[in-house]
């Protein structure tokens, strides 16, 4: 399995896609659709998931679904509403955005997901937005905005919280310590290193004032 990294948008978000032989899926194609369709086009675009419904995560996604009528979109029932009321985030962007009207489909963590005979596991993440989620496969975590680097989602916006965010964070500090995390925005970190330096450490001791 191969992972490309694309940063693309105004703030800078990951997008990443994930490659086995002729088949791809992308998770959060979040704007520049151009860049996305240069690294899809070689292979049979699967699925696209979606960690939360925030509009730097989701810009591409229509234009996508021009070339790829077909192809499905998960996301969490509870942010579907994010793309359904699309238009409600038009302060946080310099882009007009338009409310999505295409067939979505939901998912949650008792979802059955696979791609080229890996088991996708849908963590449920709920704080940086109702329903944020992370996809774990194999060792690889794609934390969407619930964790970075060395830090976590911002936890102060209508659909997000504080609390959530916290027990959202234990449930990644069980994870192995070998998993990989590619989070949406900086670059990759792993358990191991949040656990030791970053907030994963202070959650996993119930040291919650992160």
């Amino acid at each position: 399995m191969h992972i490309k990294k694309i940063v693309v948008g105004e703030i800078k978000t990951n997008c990443y896609i994930i490659s086995k032989g002729d088949k791809c899926f992308v998770i959060d194609p979040g704007d520049e659709f151009n860049k996305i369709i240069k690294e899809t086009q070689k292979y049979e675009l699967q699925f696209i998931l979606l960690t939360h419904g925030h509009f730097d995560h989701v810009l591409a996604i229509e234009k996508i679904r021009e070339i790829h009528r077909k192809v499905p979109v998960y996301i969490s029932g509870e942010d579907e509403y994010l793309l359904r009321c699309l238009s409600e985030q038009n302060p946080y962007s310099s882009k007009e955005l338009k409310d999505f009207k295409f067939a979505i489909k939901r998912i949650n963590e008792n979802t059955t997901l696979s791609f080229c005979g890996d088991k996708i596991n849908i963590i449920e993440t709920p704080g940086h937005s109702q329903g944020s989620l992370c996809y774990l496969i194999n060792d690889n975590l794609f934390s969407g905005d619930t964790l970075f680097y060395r830090t976590i989602g911002r936890t102060d916006f209508w659909t997000s919280n504080h609390d959530d965010m916290i027990k959202s964070l234990k449930k990644l500090a069980a994870l192995s310590e070998n998993t990989k995390v590619y989070p949406g925005h900086g670059c990759m970190t792993t358990i191991s290193e949040e656990l030791t330096n970053g907030y994963l450490g202070k959650v996993r001791f119930d040291k919650t004032n992160c």
